[in-house]
C-alpha cells in the first residue's frame, strides 16, 4: 500500500506543474520511504485534470491504484475535490481511501504517541 503525495506550483519557466510524490513503508529501511514518481506540466488545473493526470500516470506505469491507501495533505482545506473524485476512481474498482479526517499526519501521530505511552512501561 501507498499514500499518494502531490503539489501544484510554478516552475522555472512559469508554467504550472503537478509534482507527484509516493510513499511507503519499507520492510528493507524498517521506515516510511518517500520518493519521487513524476510531475505533469499543465496550465491552471482544476481538480478533475489532476486526478486524470494522476490516475492515467498510474495506468500507464502499471501502478495498480487499490494498492493506493490515502491521500497525504500539507494542508486540511486544499485538494478536497481531488480526494474525492479520486476515492470515486477507487471504488470503481473495488477500493476506496483511508480516512483518517482532514489531517491524517496529526491523527497517525497522536495514536502512535498515545500506544507507546501505553506500552513503555512494559519495554523499561
Amino acid at each position: 500500500r501507498f499514500v499518494l503525495c502531490f503539489d501544484e506550483q510554478k516552475n522555472h519557466q512559469n508554467n504550472k506543474q503537478l509534482d507527484i510524490f509516493l510513499k511507503h513503508w519499507s520492510m528493507k529501511n524498517q521506515g516510511v520511504v518517500a520518493r519521487y514518481y513524476k510531475s505533469v506540466l499543465h496550465g491552471h488545473a482544476p481538480a478533475h485534470v489532476i486526478r486524470d493526470s494522476i490516475v492515467n500516470s498510474f495506468r500507464t506505469d502499471g501502478i495498480d491504484i487499490k494498492r493506493l491507501l490515502m491521500i497525504g495533505r500539507d494542508n486540511p482545506n486544499v485538494n478536497k475535490t481531488v480526494e474525492k473524485l479520486i476515492d470515486q476512481e477507487l471504488k470503481k474498482v473495488g477500493g476506496e481511501l483511508l480516512k483518517v479526517g482532514s489531517c491524517h499526519i496529526h491523527v497517525i501521530h497522536n495514536a502512535f504517541k498515545s500506544g507507546e505511552k501505553s506500552v513503555r512501561k512494559y519495554f523499561n
